[in-house]
């Protein structure tokens, strides 16, 4: 089982890195029709809401990003951590 573990990390961390850079090239959440409608209409409270909305689905996506990258660094860092030496049995 412990010749699993630093294996597995590695898959993990390589994984964890391909996804970020996957969600990466994916343009970020831009506004929508219904936000520039609001704007045009000068409906400030539906837009105020349209633009919190919008706010939150950028933040989640950096969150997600650097959640995603920085997985891969630990995962890879727990991957040599626990890789035996050459020298022990």
């Amino acid at each position: 089982m412990k010749n699993l573990v630093s294996p597995l990390c590695l898959f993990l961390a390589i994984l964890m890195l391909i996804l970020g850079f996957a969600l990466w090239s994916v343009e970020a959440p831009e506004a929508g029709i219904a936000l520039h409608r609001a704007r045009a209409a000068g409906d400030e409270d539906y837009q105020a809401v349209l633009e919190a909305q919008l706010r939150q689905r950028r933040l989640a996506r950096t969150s997600l990003l650097a959640c995603l990258f920085g997985g891969s660094a630990a995962m890879t860092v727990a991957a040599f951590a626990t890789m035996r030496s050459a020298g022990s049995s």
